[in-house]
């Protein structure tokens, strides 16, 4: 498993599980019940095999965004 991205927000790390979901990869979504969500970031990880494709996708998705 490669981590692809860390963030502090629930709703964006759902909304990106979504969205490499909708692209067939699947994600894990780590420290989602960790009790100081400020030291422990919420973190996704695909498997390695997804990873490129997965960071594109992250990517494309923050071009749209910003």
């Amino acid at each position: 498993m490669k981590h692809i991205y860390s963030t502090q927000s629930l709703p964006e790390a759902e909304l990106l599980l979504g969205l490499l979901g909708e692209n067939g990869i699947d994600g894990i979504l780590d420290n989602e019940n960790a009790p100081v969500p400020a030291a422990a970031p919420l973190t996704i990880s695909v498997k390695d095999s997804d990873e490129v494709l997965a960071r594109q996708l992250l990517q494309e998705h923050a071009d749209r965004v910003h």
